[in-house]
Protein backbone atom coordinates (compact mmCIF):
# COMPACT_ATOMS: atom_id res chain seq x y z
CA UNK A 1 0.00 0.00 0.00
CA UNK A 2 2.58 2.03 0.79
CA UNK A 3 4.58 1.53 -1.95
CA UNK A 4 1.43 2.31 -4.68
CA UNK A 5 1.13 5.21 -2.71
CA UNK A 6 4.66 6.52 -3.14
CA UNK A 7 4.45 5.79 -7.15
CA UNK A 8 1.65 7.32 -7.35
CA UNK A 9 2.86 10.95 -5.42
CA UNK A 10 5.92 10.57 -7.86
CA UNK A 11 3.70 10.00 -11.19
CA UNK A 12 2.04 13.14 -9.76
CA UNK A 13 4.88 15.55 -9.00
CA UNK A 14 6.77 14.43 -12.35
CA UNK A 15 3.75 16.02 -14.15
CA UNK A 16 3.15 18.46 -12.54
CA UNK A 17 7.11 19.05 -12.19
CA UNK A 18 7.10 23.25 -12.46
CA UNK A 19 4.64 23.71 -10.20
CA UNK A 20 5.96 21.87 -7.52
CA UNK A 21 9.49 23.95 -8.17
CA UNK A 22 7.14 27.24 -7.69
CA UNK A 23 5.24 26.20 -4.26
CA UNK A 24 8.83 24.89 -2.82
CA UNK A 25 10.55 28.19 -3.84
CA UNK A 26 7.41 30.28 -2.21
CA UNK A 27 7.35 28.47 1.26
CA UNK A 28 11.24 28.87 1.08
CA UNK A 29 11.04 32.35 0.53
CA UNK A 30 8.72 32.94 2.93
CA UNK A 31 10.52 30.94 5.67
CA UNK A 32 13.35 32.55 5.16
CA UNK A 33 11.87 36.04 5.56
CA UNK A 34 10.25 35.52 8.28
CA UNK A 35 13.16 33.75 10.03
CA UNK A 36 14.82 37.19 9.23
CA UNK A 37 12.40 39.12 10.81
CA UNK A 38 13.11 37.36 13.68
CA UNK A 39 16.15 36.97 14.16
CA UNK A 40 16.60 40.92 13.34
CA UNK A 41 13.86 42.62 15.48
CA UNK A 42 16.11 41.49 18.44
CA UNK A 43 19.31 43.47 17.48
CA UNK A 44 17.18 46.49 15.95
CA UNK A 45 15.56 47.20 19.29
CA UNK A 46 19.31 46.63 20.66
CA UNK A 47 20.93 48.78 18.46
CA UNK A 48 18.02 51.53 19.06
CA UNK A 49 18.44 51.61 23.24
CA UNK A 50 21.79 51.51 22.55
CA UNK A 51 21.65 54.82 20.45
CA UNK A 52 18.76 56.23 23.25
CA UNK A 53 21.35 55.19 25.93
CA UNK A 54 24.29 56.87 24.46
CA UNK A 55 22.49 60.35 23.79
CA UNK A 56 20.45 60.25 26.82
CA UNK A 57 17.05 59.98 25.32
CA UNK A 58 14.48 60.94 27.65
CA UNK A 59 11.63 59.26 28.75
CA UNK A 60 9.33 61.69 29.32
CA UNK A 61 8.67 65.19 27.58
CA UNK A 62 5.77 67.72 29.04
CA UNK A 63 5.11 70.56 27.25
CA UNK A 64 2.68 73.26 27.97
CA UNK A 65 1.58 76.40 25.60
CA UNK A 66 1.39 78.17 29.14
CA UNK A 67 4.89 77.12 29.89
CA UNK A 68 6.45 76.27 33.28
CA UNK A 69 7.98 77.94 36.01
CA UNK A 70 10.70 77.14 38.35
CA UNK A 71 8.01 75.85 40.56
CA UNK A 72 6.43 73.30 38.65
CA UNK A 73 10.20 71.88 37.85
CA UNK A 74 10.76 71.64 41.55
CA UNK A 75 7.29 69.50 42.22
CA UNK A 76 8.25 67.66 39.47
CA UNK A 77 12.09 66.89 40.71
CA UNK A 78 10.67 65.69 44.13
CA UNK A 79 8.25 63.14 42.48
CA UNK A 80 9.48 59.36 43.30
CA UNK A 81 11.49 57.98 40.19
CA UNK A 82 12.77 61.15 38.86
CA UNK A 83 16.57 60.59 38.06
CA UNK A 84 17.11 63.64 35.57
CA UNK A 85 14.38 66.71 35.28
CA UNK A 86 15.39 69.43 32.65
CA UNK A 87 13.66 72.62 31.74
CA UNK A 88 13.81 73.74 28.51
CA UNK A 89 12.72 75.82 25.00
CA UNK A 90 11.77 74.81 21.52
CA UNK A 91 10.18 77.48 19.12
CA UNK A 92 9.31 77.33 15.84
CA UNK A 93 10.13 79.84 13.01
CA UNK A 94 9.92 80.76 9.41
CA UNK A 95 13.46 80.79 7.67
CA UNK A 96 13.50 81.36 3.94
CA UNK A 97 9.86 79.88 4.01
CA UNK A 98 10.36 76.78 5.74
CA UNK A 99 9.91 76.02 9.04
CA UNK A 100 12.91 75.37 11.43
CA UNK A 101 12.24 74.42 15.17
CA UNK A 102 14.44 75.93 17.45
CA UNK A 103 16.09 74.04 20.47
CA UNK A 104 18.07 75.08 23.42
CA UNK A 105 20.88 73.02 23.67
CA UNK A 106 20.91 70.86 26.29
CA UNK A 107 24.05 69.07 27.50
CA UNK A 108 22.33 66.48 29.68
CA UNK A 109 19.91 64.75 28.11
CA UNK A 110 18.87 64.53 24.32
CA UNK A 111 22.54 65.03 23.35
CA UNK A 112 22.47 66.25 19.66
CA UNK A 113 25.63 64.23 18.31
CA UNK A 114 28.46 66.69 16.69
CA UNK A 115 29.15 65.01 12.84
CA UNK A 116 31.44 68.22 10.90
CA UNK A 117 32.29 71.63 12.67
CA UNK A 118 32.33 72.59 16.85
CA UNK A 119 30.19 73.54 19.31
CA UNK A 120 29.00 77.49 19.37
CA UNK A 121 30.51 79.31 21.73
CA UNK A 122 28.40 82.87 21.02
CA UNK A 123 25.14 83.49 21.07
CA UNK A 124 24.92 84.38 17.44
CA UNK A 125 26.27 80.86 16.54
CA UNK A 126 23.90 77.33 16.03
CA UNK A 127 24.58 73.60 15.39
CA UNK A 128 21.92 72.53 12.62
CA UNK A 129 20.40 69.76 10.98
CA UNK A 130 23.06 67.90 9.05
CA UNK A 131 20.63 66.70 6.33
CA UNK A 132 19.86 70.44 5.18
CA UNK A 133 22.78 72.45 6.40
CA UNK A 134 26.66 72.87 6.56
CA UNK A 135 29.25 74.46 8.53
CA UNK A 136 29.38 78.70 7.91
CA UNK A 137 25.72 78.59 6.93
CA UNK A 138 23.62 81.45 7.75
CA UNK A 139 20.25 81.40 9.27
CA UNK A 140 17.58 84.09 9.54
CA UNK A 141 14.80 83.48 11.58
CA UNK A 142 11.79 85.62 10.13
CA UNK A 143 8.19 85.17 11.56
CA UNK A 144 7.80 82.98 14.80
CA UNK A 145 5.19 81.17 17.04
CA UNK A 146 6.67 83.62 19.57
CA UNK A 147 9.36 86.23 20.24
CA UNK A 148 11.02 85.22 23.11
CA UNK A 149 14.64 85.33 21.31
CA UNK A 150 17.70 87.56 21.99
CA UNK A 151 18.63 86.75 18.34
CA UNK A 152 17.10 86.15 15.29
CA UNK A 153 20.44 85.50 12.96
CA UNK A 154 22.96 82.72 13.33
CA UNK A 155 26.12 81.39 11.93
CA UNK A 156 26.58 77.54 11.38
CA UNK A 157 29.35 75.84 13.51
CA UNK A 158 28.39 72.52 13.53
CA UNK A 159 25.89 69.82 12.03
CA UNK A 160 24.23 67.32 14.24
CA UNK A 161 22.13 64.44 14.10
CA UNK A 162 19.70 64.52 16.74
CA UNK A 163 17.99 61.66 18.82
CA UNK A 164 14.88 63.64 18.82
CA UNK A 165 14.85 62.94 14.83
CA UNK A 166 15.02 60.06 14.08
CA UNK A 167 12.74 59.95 11.00
CA UNK A 168 13.01 61.76 8.03
CA UNK A 169 9.28 63.16 9.29
CA UNK A 170 10.07 65.85 11.85
CA UNK A 171 6.53 66.64 12.77
CA UNK A 172 3.87 69.21 12.71
CA UNK A 173 3.68 72.81 13.35
CA UNK A 174 1.47 75.14 13.52
CA UNK A 175 3.22 77.68 10.69
CA UNK A 176 3.68 77.62 7.10
CA UNK A 177 2.62 74.72 5.15
CA UNK A 178 2.58 72.71 8.84
CA UNK A 179 5.76 70.18 8.26
CA UNK A 180 9.02 71.10 9.90
CA UNK A 181 11.62 71.15 7.57
CA UNK A 182 14.52 71.18 9.77
CA UNK A 183 15.93 72.21 13.16
CA UNK A 184 19.08 73.77 14.74
CA UNK A 185 20.25 74.13 18.39
CA UNK A 186 21.03 77.81 19.92
CA UNK A 187 22.53 78.71 23.37
CA UNK A 188 19.83 78.06 26.36
CA UNK A 189 20.81 82.08 27.10
CA UNK A 190 19.13 83.68 23.98
CA UNK A 191 15.76 82.67 25.68
CA UNK A 192 14.32 85.10 27.47
CA UNK A 193 10.89 83.98 28.37
CA UNK A 194 10.70 83.05 32.38
CA UNK A 195 8.61 80.61 31.35
CA UNK A 196 10.26 77.15 29.90
CA UNK A 197 8.11 75.68 26.99
CA UNK A 198 8.84 71.84 28.14
CA UNK A 199 10.65 69.72 30.66
CA UNK A 200 12.58 66.81 29.83
CA UNK A 201 12.82 63.86 32.46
Amino acid sequence: MKNKLFKNSLSKLKRNYSRFLSLLVIIAVGTAFFTGINVSSPDINSSTDTWYDQNSFMDFKLASTMGFTNEDVEAIRNLEGTELVVPSYSMDYISDGRTIRVHALEININKPVLIKGRLPVREDECLADSRKYKVGDKIILEEGSSDILKQKSYEVTGTVDSVLYLFKDYGITSLGNGKIHSYIFIPKENFSSPYYTEIFI
